[in-house]
């Protein structure tokens, strides 16, 4: 498994080459809530621009952050 930097088609190309057998998008979830569906619909990742990190917890009182990024069509 691997992690950190990897664009969706680097880890289909690393994959399918039989380098890695995994891939881990985390950060990508913080701007993409629907990532998988992205990754599976080859639909390009929504970029990190809207103002950085919000913390997500519980007492997070942001009313912008992880659930208000679009969705992919």
């Amino acid at each position: 498994m691997v992690n950190s930097g990897y664009t969706p088609e680097e880890a289909a190309r690393l994959i399918q080459e039989g380098k890695i057998d995994l891939v881990s998008f985390g950060k990508a979830f913080v701007h993409n809530p629907d990532v998988v569906s992205r990754l599976k619909k080859g639909v390009q990742l929504a970029g990190k621009d809207r103002g950085g990190w919000v913390y997500y917890g519980p007492y997070d009182t942001v009313d912008e952050g992880y659930n208000d990024w679009p969705a992919a069509t």
